[in-house]
């Protein structure tokens, strides 16, 4: 028996010490694999230049329900892989269209401290802008001090992997079909043409607000909506224009929508367009966000940024229809292809002068 016993307590020392061994080479290996994690995480790419996210600060109205403003604008600014900062000018709890509505218009104090706060972590360094529908004059009056400031903090960042210059899209909502949204829009007018539009790179205004810009300009034909963008052009030195809808009294059933690029001088483009009855709120800061982010794709080529965007629209536009909806049917896989990769685009004429 003290044989066996003596033989047992062997094997067993024996099972404990190699049971010590292993316990002891897997704790080492965990370490060396701990080792190289922490390696390798130091490794990890960190986005950088073009990888970064281009980070816009989309100024315009939201509403709870309902597409329109920033709700119109984000998704296909988020699918053309743009980070987007929204700062509402208006909370509302539907759009305008509906009998009503309840909310609040933000005022310029207010905007003023959402950039203060910016300010004071050294957040404020959108590389571009959009502004769309602004509330009340208060908020626009001080939309002029917010992109003054906006650019200076990007022209002073010491970023090597950045042009150091805003990019702003400005579409200045007013008015439609020949007179302003309400009387509380006409101050407006002058704030745009004095303070704001000078500081744009893309202008979007439709024929009533362009016309409204260039001092009641008449704008009844092609040659109208041209020397409307000449004008833009020169006296406010903004390189493009899109006036987004031009109605010309012989053709009622069409729309024409009227484009130009400084540097591209003595010609302008054109599309002629099939109009949809019906009325959507949402379409021109739908249209404003797509112009602005195919711009930003191909700077030099003006046309196909129209002609992509008037495209996709109108897709929106006839699925929107279909369905009977009063709101834009913006959110889906097919509103998604039709934002990133648009068809039927419509034929664009070019104009040599």
């Amino acid at each position: 028996f003290s044989v066996k016993f003596q033989s047992l307590l062997m094997n067993s020392v024996l099972l404990i010490d190699q049971l010590i061994n292993t316990m002891s080479s897997s704790s080492s290996a965990n370490n060396n694999n701990n080792d190289a994690k922490k390696k390798n995480e130091s490794k990890i790419h960190t986005p950088s230049g073009d990888d970064k996210p281009k980070r816009v600060l989309s100024i315009q109205s939201t509403v709870v329900f309902g597409v329109c403003g920033n709700k119109s604008a984000m998704f296909p600014l988020q699918l053309h892989e743009f980070d987007v900062s929204p700062m509402n000018t208006v909370q509302f709890s539907n759009h305008t269209a509906y009998p009503k509505w309840t909310g609040t218009i933000s005022t310029g104090k207010e905007i003023d401290e959402l950039v203060d706060g910016l300010q004071s972590n050294n957040l404020f360094t959108f590389p571009y802008l959009i502004t769309g529908y602004m509330g009340g004059i208060d908020c626009l009056s001080h939309l002029n001090k917010l992109i003054t400031t906006l650019k200076s903090n990007i022209e002073n960042e010491q970023d090597s992997n950045k042009t150091n210059k805003l990019f702003y899209a400005c579409d200045p909502v007013m008015g439609d079909n020949g007179k302003l949204y309400a009387q509380s829009f006409k101050p407006f007018i002058d704030v745009y043409k004095n303070e704001i539009i000078k500081h744009a790179d893309l202008l979007t205004p439709n024929q009533t607000e362009a016309s409204f810009l260039l001092n009641n300009l008449e704008i009844k034909s092609l040659n109208d909506a041209y020397n409307a963008c000449c004008k833009f052009h020169q006296e406010y030195n903004i390189r493009y224009i899109v006036i987004t809808s031009i109605d010309i009294p012989s053709e009622k059933d069409k729309i024409y929508v009227v484009f130009s690029d400084k540097l591209q001088p003595k010609k302008y483009g054109y599309l002629k367009i099939d109009k949809i009855k019906g009325y959507w709120v949402g379409t021109g800061d739908l249209t404003t966000a797509l112009l602005f982010s195919w711009i930003n794709k191909n700077p030099d080529d003006l046309t196909i940024a129209v002609q992509n965007t008037v495209a996709t629209v109108t897709s929106i536009i006839n699925r929107t229809k279909e369905y009977e909806s009063k709101e834009l049917m913006l959110i889906g896989k097919k509103s998604m292809n039709d934002i990133l990769e648009p068809s039927n685009l419509p034929k664009a004429s070019i104009v040599n002068i």
